[in-house]
């Protein structure tokens, strides 16, 4: 769980930045903290629903202001965040 939490955190942090580059990074980090075996049977329903929302808002805010490739990465991130 700690490799979990310690990803979307990072993720969180990158995905804020106004820099592309590490706001793409955020991005592929995040994509990896969800999947296995990282996002397994281990984590909580709650505990993943508590993240993604905080990563949502972070994530909703960003949809328009980007360029298109930017903008369609972050609206697959979104899905991702919500198939959980």
């Amino acid at each position: 769980m700690d490799l979990f939490l310690s990803g979307l955190t990072f993720a969180r942090i990158a995905i804020t930045d106004k820099i592309i580059g590490l706001y793409q990074i955020g991005l592929k980090i995040l994509d990896m903290s969800m999947k296995e075996p990282i996002c397994g049977p281990h984590i909580s329903a709650k505990t993943i629903v508590k993240e993604a929302n905080q990563l949502a808002i972070h994530l909703l805010s960003k949809v328009e202001e980007l360029n298109y490739k930017t903008r369609k990465d972050t609206q697959r991130a979104l899905l991702t965040l919500f198939k959980h």
